[in-house]
């Protein structure tokens, strides 16, 4: 199977498996803010990893074909 990604879907792949990114969790740790105040500034409902980002932060619920759940 041939799968063919753009540009820049490659590029912040690459950011996130090589920790070249600036999310909150790689920006707190340069800022030696606590893990646990490293919040999603796009949710504010956990702290944000890249598996927040991907998986987990309703803000991308349709880009990844989701529902999103009631508050």
């Amino acid at each position: 199977m041939d799968i063919h990604l753009s540009y820049v879907l490659c590029s912040v792949i690459g950011q996130l498996q090589t920790y070249s990114h600036q999310l909150e969790i790689e920006r707190g740790r340069d800022a030696q803010i606590p893990l646990e105040e490293r919040i999603c500034q796009l949710c504010h409902q956990g702290v944000g990893y890249e598996e927040h980002y991907v998986c987990n932060c309703s803000v991308f619920y349709e880009l990844r074909g989701e529902v999103p759940l009631p508050l």
